[in-house]
């Protein structure tokens, strides 16, 4: 039986040697800070998506975006959770840079004719994303 591949978004302690790609989005990526990054040894890429809130990388902001409920929300804590972004801008983003992540490491030896395609949109900014900022 094969063994089964899984992904870990947990930052390594200090201490650790990470050499398997390992997406973080959000929060964690920068509570990972530069301590964890210097633990990272393989493939890494660091993004932000600056205008994004906490919920910005799951459906629940493009649902209350599309609702139009966003107003009718308590505004304490609405610009942590939701940021500025429109909700369907974080998730085009969200899902565009995390398929091209498993399309470049995950179905890397299956697919190797696939790797030139949205896998090149780990490269380097791109006009179709300006709210995803390159650091480092």
């Amino acid at each position: 039986m094969p063994r089964r591949r899984t992904v870990s978004t947990r930052c390594p302690s200090p201490g650790d040697r990470c050499r398997r790609p390992r997406p973080t989005a959000g929060a964690a990526a920068r509570a990972a800070g530069d301590e964890a990054w210097r633990h990272l040894t393989g493939w890494k890429r660091r993004l932000d998506l600056p205008e994004a809130g906490h919920l910005s990388f799951c459906d629940v902001h493009r649902l209350v975006d599309a609702l139009g409920i966003r107003e009718q929300l308590p505004p304490e804590g609405l610009a942590e959770q939701y940021g500025s972004i429109r909700g369907d801008r974080a998730l085009a983003a969200t899902r565009a840079y995390l398929g091209a992540f498993f399309d470049r490491h995950r179905h890397r030896h299956r697919h190797r004719h696939r790797l030139d395609r949205p896998g090149r949109l780990l490269d380097g900014p791109s006009a179709a994303y300006p709210e995803v900022r390159f650091a480092q």
